[in-house]
């Protein structure tokens, strides 16, 4: 442990850690460099305080605290690091008392270094400055370019105190530049950390250059080195030397720096570490002559090969090196005083920078940030992604404190610094990656989950525990002999192809579906549901129901992108007209691959969620109804009835669902993502016209749906389910057709076939292409309604729903009555009266006061039973000519005849 205050002593040298632990210790075991024993910070029964004797740094397991000796002497007395500093010193006879004063002056330099006052001002421009407020005086050193213009001045005070002139940030450069003319009529260079070395090296007749810190040299300085065959650089034998060595090769590098490196070091001369210890012990001669003899014998560095990162803890997700002014190991984060060298404990526990992440979805940039904790008396790397101002900036207390960090308000600010400086100082070790929030494919081939590539998955608390399911358990093999079992029927396999099928929505340009699966309760929807969300992940993880709001399943089908949705439990929605318009809204939603545009709390609008999907869904009746848009029924391939032939069996497939999952869809991708577009395209357009040929007379969108899956389960059968590949090479052999489709996509004759004929039985269940639309619907429900409720048309009944037209076939309907009626069977009342207007089904009148048309006029009825007039506002159906378009009849003669004439106009 290096410490020290003005003297610079290292107390590792001279303390010796056994004997002052044991003072405090109680129960000390030592093993070899390691002591054990009680805690003295609190009632310890069992042994949680370790030290190490090389070093004495300690830690207690039980209070997750720990630090270096003088972090356990000042917690043992009660004072700060310094003051035990001293105390130690003082303890060991090695205290030195420092002069106030920080006065320096070029006579007291020349006199430290051995200089010649005269030549210090001649040959460097050397001089005495004073500040003007506190008059304490230092040695002003300047720093001048090639062509010896004045760049910036350093100042040097007591006790090897810098600091730069106002106005150097940006502008440091290399000390020495201005005699680089002299220097180039060799063809070597020394590189020295600081001003003295160099100007010994200087005087013993050596060309140099300084470098002014350990961590300065940068990229653009290896311009003014150009022309150098060989650099050598000098390596002092401490951290700041390791520093120099490093920091100087990665600018080199960097820079592009193009002749040979070598590497020296003093420290191999009795006394001396660096050049100004040779220039005063041995003076300019045999300095000389001992330098250039370390020279011949310097190590060759190849630039090309970074140096090797030091391991500060073992097991560590990345070794990274330690900044300047900052160490870290197991027991935490501490920083070097610049004057003492003294470690002062910041953090009991180790953080670091593990990688930089780019977000693939546009949000932040985030650093990866790992914590070792004690978890179960076990070392544990806790690691998540932040965003920077996270890192960086207050909200770190929180957030640090709960991944497990000792974090406060006192420390926060230190340990910020460390990890801004670990991070700049590792910039070309920290890896950067990318991520993405969502699921699915994403650029360069990579899909989640299976084919990721190295990219990360970034995803929120809420959602974590929904992307946790996408796991494996069991084994493929096991899990594809269970659903083999099953294939042979025909509505389980297609809800098994459905999930596979996926995947392909986006690389074949396919619309968002549903595959609706409904029936009585006793079928094994649900079993089945399971089994299609199996092939991805755990099932039951990974299943919803309709009881969810549009926002929550906007998100899921976000995260779910090319990958089925699974919904559970129709009935779940609720009942009623309320309960259908919503499941319509829903299936509308998904249809359209994109949710809501929302506002932002701080201004503008929310990124809106798109997806690609198959849902699959289950419930116990329809999905859509006659009431229906028909975008609802063409977005929905129906399966009625269970997949299983008995409760038996579903039973059976809860079971080994939950034992074997999540390796079928990973494997399915892989094979899928070297499969080309062309090729794939090309096999689906050949199933479009197959299953076209057996759908005739079906919609459109549920042909191309089927064929998409019947594809899918062509695929998987030989991806996935057929183990004899010399057998499924002898059937892609069995015509010239699938000879030639075989080269391109594998696809077996046997595969094809079986899928075809799956499609083929799931087309007979879609409903016709020519089925009356919602409109038409609404129509017949209409005639439908008045003829049921006839009774209430004549002058004797008891509730009146209007009367007889002057003309047979037509129907004066009561406007309320008619919107009641309407509402309450759940058609929408405007786009119907719309659609009866536009056929000509009902009367319109333009209304000029309100400079409208209008559905209905004032009419009145003729007397009832209670013998009064009814005036009322009425709507003229022509119930003879919607029933005649419809259905090309007539009005049937039932009875149902005028009563009476009315002569009122139409607006009386």
């Amino acid at each position: 442990m290096a410490a020290g205050n003005g003297s610079g002593q290292n107390i590792d040298d001279f303390v010796n850690y056994e004997s002052e632990y044991r003072h405090y210790v109680k129960q000390a075991v030592v093993l070899g460099d390691k002591m054990t024993g009680l805690c003295p910070f609190h009632s310890d029964s069992n042994n949680s305080f370790s030290v190490d004797l090389k070093t004495g740094k300690w830690h207690c397991f039980t209070e997750e605290i720990g630090g270096n000796f003088l972090d356990f002497y000042g917690k043992i007395h009660g004072c700060d690091t310094k003051e035990a500093y001293q105390e130690v010193l003082k303890q060991y006879g090695r205290y030195e008392e420092k002069p106030e004063s920080s006065d320096y002056s070029l006579e007291q330099y020349a006199k430290d270094k051995g200089f010649d006052v005269r030549w210090l001002k001649d040959n460097c421009r050397l001089s005495t400055g004073k500040k003007r407020k506190t008059g304490v005086t230092f040695l002003k050193i300047p720093y001048f370019d090639p062509e010896g213009k004045p760049t910036v001045f350093r100042e040097r005070y007591a006790r090897k105190e810098f600091r730069w002139g106002y106005g150097a940030k940006g502008k440091i450069n290399l000390y020495g530049e201005w005699r680089l003319q002299a220097a180039r009529q060799g063809d070597s260079m020394i590189l020295v950390e600081g001003e003295s070395d160099s100007q010994s090296l200087w005087r013993m007749g050596l060309p140099a250059l300084g470098v002014p810190g350990a961590s300065l040299f940068k990229p653009e300085h290896v311009e003014v080195l150009k022309g150098f065959d060989r650099l050598y650089l000098h390596k002092e034998q401490d951290s700041g030397g390791e520093t120099f060595i490093r920091k100087t090769m990665e600018g080199l590098r960097r820079g592009g720096f193009d002749g040979a490196v070598f590497m020296f070091s003093c420290g191999s001369i009795s006394g001396c570490k660096d050049p100004s210890d040779i220039y005063l012990r041995l003076g300019a001669e045999e300095g000389k002559t001992r330098i250039k003899k370390l020279i011949e014998s310097a190590t060759p560095v190849d630039l090309s090969e970074p140096d090797p990162v030091p391991e500060h803890i073992q097991g560590a997700p990345v070794n990274l090196r330690s900044p300047e002014g900052w160490t870290y190991d197991e027991s935490g984060i501490y920083e070097i005083k610049p004057k003492t060298f003294e470690e002062v404990f910041i953090c009991g526990t180790p953080i670091i920078i593990t990688r930089r992440v780019k977000s693939l979805d546009g949000d932040a940039d985030k650093i990866g940030i790992a914590v070792l904790k004690t978890e179960a008396r076990r070392k544990v790397w806790t690691e998540t992604l932040l965003k920077r101002d996270e890192v960086y900036t207050s909200k770190a207390t929180t957030i640090l404190t709960n991944l497990g960090a000792m974090i406060n308000s006192e420390n926060i600010k230190p340990v910020i610094r460390f990890l801004s400086a670990l991070e700049a100082v590792n910039d070309d070790i920290i890896p950067w990656g990318e991520s993405t929030s969502t699921l699915g494919w994403h650029s360069k081939g990579r899909f989640l989950p299976g084919v990721d590539k190295g990219l990360i998955m970034d995803f929120d608390e809420q959602m974590g525990a929904v992307v946790s399911a996408y796991h494996t358990h069991g084994s493929l093999e096991k899990w594809a002999r269970t659903m083999q079992e099953h294939r042979e029927k025909n509505r389980f396999r297609f809800l098994l192809a459905a999930s596979f099928a996926a995947p392909m929505i986006k690389l074949l340009h396919h619309r968002t579906f549903f595959v609706y699966n409904w029936g009585d309760a006793r079928g094994g929807k649900t079993a089945a549901l399971k089994a299609a969300l199996s092939v991805w992940g755990e099932p039951d993880g990974l299943m919803m129901n309709f009881n969810t709001t549009q926002v929550g399943l906007e998100r899921q089908a976000a995260l779910f992108t090319d990958l089925p949705l699974g919904i559970d439990e129709r009935q779940a929605a609720g009942s009623g007209a309320y309960g259908q318009s919503r499941i319509e809204n829903l299936v509308y939603m998904i249809g359209e691959g994109k949710g809501r545009t929302r506002g932002a709390k701080n201004g503008g609008i929310q990124k809106v969620n798109r997806w690609r999907t198959i849902a699959l869904a289950t419930g116990e009746e329809p999905l859509s109804s006659e009431t229906s848009m028909t975008g609802v029924s063409s977005r929905i391939i129906e399966i009625c009835k269970g997949p299983f032939r008995d409760e038996v069996e579903a039973g059976k497939m809860h079971i080994d669902c939950a034992a074997n999952y999540g390796f079928a869809g990973p494997a399915f991708v892989k094979r899928l993502a070297g499969v080309s577009a062309e090729d794939l395209k090309e096999q689906f357009d050949r199933m479009i016209e197959y299953v076209r040929g057996v759908g005739k007379g079906k919609a459109g969108s549920h042909v191309s749906g089927i064929a998409l899956i019947a594809l899918a389960d062509a695929l998987a059968n030989d991806w996935i389910f057929t183990k004899n590949d010399e057998k499924r090479e002898k059937n892609a052999q069995m015509d010239v057709e699938s000879a030639v489709l075989e080269k391109k996509l594998s696809i077996s004759i046997a595969s094809w076939t079986r899928a075809c004929e799956m499609a083929k039985e799931i087309m007979r269940e879609q409903i016709p292409a020519a089925s009356r639309d919602v409109n038409e619907n609404a129509t017949r429900f209409l005639a439908d309604w008045v003829f049921i409720n006839k009774a209430s048309f004549t002058d004797y009944a008891t509730t009146r729903l209007g009367m007889m037209g002057e003309d047979d076939g037509t129907v004066l309907i009561i406007s309320t009555a008619l919107s009641d009626a309407l509402r309450t069977a759940g058609y929408n009342e405007r786009k119907t009266k719309a659609y009866l207007a536009e056929k000509g089904y009902i009367s319109t009148f333009y209304d000029e006061a309100k400079d409208k048309m209008e559905y209905s006029y004032v009419k009145r009825l003729p007397p009832g039973k209670d013998g009064k007039i009814m005036r009322t506002r009425v709507v003229e159906f022509y119930i003879d000519k919607a029933l005649g378009d419809s259905e090309g009849g007539e009005l049937p003669d039932d009875g149902f005849m005028p009563v009476g004439e009315d002569e009122d106009l139409p607006f009386d």
